[in-house]
């Protein structure tokens, strides 16, 4: 035993041994730096518990000596990580939380010492593996915190390949673990532009890091957006991994988008509120003052509004003021704003305001609109409304004062009887009028007061007439001759351009059927989205040639919806008749729908007959029309210069005053009559 306690000291394990009395006989020198205790207070006693417990019991050791069975020895050792007896030695590990002034981890192993085949006494060592348990700990406690966190967790290897994921990864994702070895761009939905990840990629190389909001899509295909963090990972200043950890923040995104648009936005009608209203004001005033271009505010107040609040309850008010809401936004265009200011109050941004006119047109739309009879629960009500309107920058230059000009407007039209609408300027309040008067007269001169004048066409190459343009006049019994460019707007907006172009049409093929001329009528884009364009043009054609009328074009008929114009076209050209293009060159001029459109011929528009300066446009008009197969016909030629230009251009047809004004009655009949008769029906080559 002695030769055992002077030997213990020669090893670096601390060790203690105890005699069969539980005595100390050596406590060497690693046990010393260990417990704090020194080997000279402790030998001889029995105090071998005491530097590592706070009350008396026994160690290891005196449980080898009473022969502890396992059950025994697990219940001295519960605090501890475990106990357990193997071979001839009992082994125990755990946390002592205070030995020597601080927390360790020790694992420790006693067995018998045997003299002479008797058990003369044990020993006891002692292993310190704090920073080993407590790295383990760390390593288990970010394995947990990793797995079990809310966010979402992804790592990448510098090739940017998922090598973990967490639960939380699946169950925002949907996806599993056969993700891993893939790259997260699996996970992107298509919102984000390639500069995007170019600007997140740039950061992390920069700075380490990178944190934003991205769109993301799950396995079932459904988008949803996180709030992302990334990170870099680095070893020895390389980069090894990228950690993102991200959590689904949809739901927030949508109250908060929810939350915003309530702080904009009418709860009732979920039109624009006043504070956007005057936000998009204010842009708008700023735009206008470097652009020029005019814009109005529309102050719009139901008639009579209480009384339906008053005889049918709030209920069926609200969903009068929700269908006033929705015709409004399908009188204005994409570009406008309409507005609730509360109870029955509507104010209207509307762009694009060249000329009282315009404005006349849109408030009369306005006013038919909310006019229409409303059917609600079971209920027929006419509502009307009573409209102000200012104009920027006369009426005002803030929005401040457009919305007060354009609400003193609007008392001032419920003075004037209500259902009608008013300007702020009195001068264009006249204009205005004029405008109304003009439509309602309209109305009553179809057809009475209606007449057609013809404009001949020269073919230069012949000398002979060619034919006829129709032109619609208006004798007015008191304004005397109304100008087209004056009515003929005004009947597109109110839809009497149909009943006036019907008339054009069957009168232009009656003055065919008389003359054998060959006669174009101009159509109106709003008749070319007519439904019965094709029957009504086979009906008026009927019992003549129908290559004999022309059917004449602007571009603006097709811009809009290319495709239904164009079967429009193909339509008609089954027909029989002939196809002209007008006033090529003042519109969108593209070449893309020439090639596609059944032209015969291209009308050159009389601005670049009569601008010297454009005659080089004059020249390529009729080489593209050449090229195309189609024929030209040049508008508005006045002189014998212009005349001249023509000829040599290779141009083979004219209209204009240099040969002839519009013409009709007995006039036409004896210009006709002094000109050859015109050469075959045109048809494309």
């Amino acid at each position: 035993m002695e030769m055992t306690a002077q030997a213990l000291d020669a090893i670096s394990v601390p060790a203690f041994i105890i005699d069969r009395r539980h005595k100390i006989l050596a406590w060497n020198h690693a046990c010393e730096l260990l417990t704090g205790v020194r080997a000279i207070d402790v030998i001889g006693t029995d105090l071998q518990w005491q530097p590592f417990y706070e009350t008396r019991r026994p160690c290891l050791a005196d449980l080898v000596l009473d022969n502890t069975t396992d059950d025994q020895l697990a219940a001295h050792y519960q605090q501890h990580g475990r106990a357990q007896f193997a071979f001839d030695a009992y082994k125990a590990e755990g946390w002592f939380d205070n030995l020597n002034g601080k927390r360790r981890y020790l694992v420790f192993e006693a067995k018998p010492l045997v003299t002479n085949g008797t058990i003369a006494g044990a020993v006891e060592m002692l292993q310190d593996i704090t920073e080993h348990k407590e790295a383990s700990e760390q390593l288990t406690l970010a394995a947990s915190v990793f797995e079990n966190s809310a966010e979402g967790i992804m790592i990448t290897d510098i090739h940017n390949r998922l090598v973990s994921v967490n639960k939380a990864f699946h169950a925002i994702t949907g996806y599993g673990v056969e993700v891993l070895g893939c790259n997260p761009k699996i996970l992107a939905s298509n919102r984000h532009s390639q500069d995007f990840y170019g600007e997140m990629w740039r950061s992390l190389a920069e700075s380490g890091k990178w944190q934003g909001e991205v769109w993301n899509k799950r396995s079932n295909g459904e988008e949803y957006v996180v709030r992302m963090n990334i990170s870099v990972v680095l070893n020895e200043g390389k980069v090894v991994n990228y950690v993102g950890m991200f959590s689904d923040v949809t739901r927030d995104k949508e109250v908060e988008e929810r939350i915003n648009f309530m702080a904009h936005h009418d709860f009732l009608t979920g039109l624009p509120n006043r504070v956007l209203l005057e936000d998009r004001m204010s842009q708008l005033v700023a735009r206008a003052s470097r652009s020029g271009e005019g814009f109005a505010v529309a102050f719009l107040d139901l008639d009579k509004f209480k009384l339906v609040n008053d005889a049918l309850g709030h209920d069926i008010g609200d969903k009068l003021l929700k269908e006033v809401a929705s015709r409004l936004l399908a009188v204005v265009r994409a570009t406008d704003t309409v507005s609730r200011q509360g109870g029955d109050e509507f104010v209207l941004l509307l762009t694009g305001m060249h000329t009282a006119h315009d404005l006349v047109l849109v408030a009369t739309k306005l006013i038919r609109s909310l006019g229409r009879p409303y059917v609600l629960n079971g209920h027929r009500l006419v509502v009307t409304p009573s409209i102000g309107l200012s104009v920027f920058p006369t009426d005002g230059r803030t929005p401040a004062e457009l919305i007060k000009n354009a609400d003193t407007a609007m008392y001032h039209a419920k003075n004037s009887g209500r259902n009608n609408f008013q300007f702020f300027t009195e001068d264009l309040n006249i204009q205005a009028y004029d405008a109304l008067i003009m439509e309602t007269s309209l109305q009553a001169a179809i057809p009475a007061q209606l007449f057609l004048e013809y404009q001949p066409q020269l073919c230069l190459r012949t000398g002979q007439l060619h034919g006829l343009e129709a032109l619609v006049r208006w004798q007015h019994p008191t304004l005397g001759l109304v100008s087209p460019d004056k009515f003929i707007p005004i009947a597109e907006d109110s839809g009497l351009i149909r009943e006036l172009g019907r008339w054009v049409l069957s009168h232009a093929c009656e003055m065919i059927r008389q003359t054998g001329l060959k006669i174009a009528v101009n159509l109106s884009p709003v008749q070319l989205v007519e439904a019965d364009l094709v029957r009504q043009v086979i009906e008026a054609v009927g019992g003549i040639d129908p290559g004999l009328l022309t059917l004449e074009v602007t571009e603006s008929a097709f811009v809009r919806d290319f495709a239904k114009a164009k079967k429009m076209l193909d339509d008609l050209k089954k027909t029989g008749v002939v196809l002209a293009l007008d006033d090529f060159g003042t519109g969108y001029s593209s070449l893309s729908y020439l090639r596609h459109l059944p032209f015969d011929y291209i009308k050159i528009d009389q601005s670049f007959i009569q601008d010297e300066d454009s005659h080089s446009i004059v020249l390529a008009i009729i080489g593209l029309a050449e090229k195309l197969g189609m024929s030209t016909i040049a508008e508005g030629v006045e002189t014998a210069e212009q005349l001249a230009f023509l000829e040599q251009s290779g141009c083979p047809t004219i209209q204009g005053f240099h040969f002839s004004r519009p013409l009709g009655g007995p006039r036409l009949a004896e210009f006709i009559a002094c000109h050859r008769r015109p050469e075959p029906a045109l048809s494309r080559p």
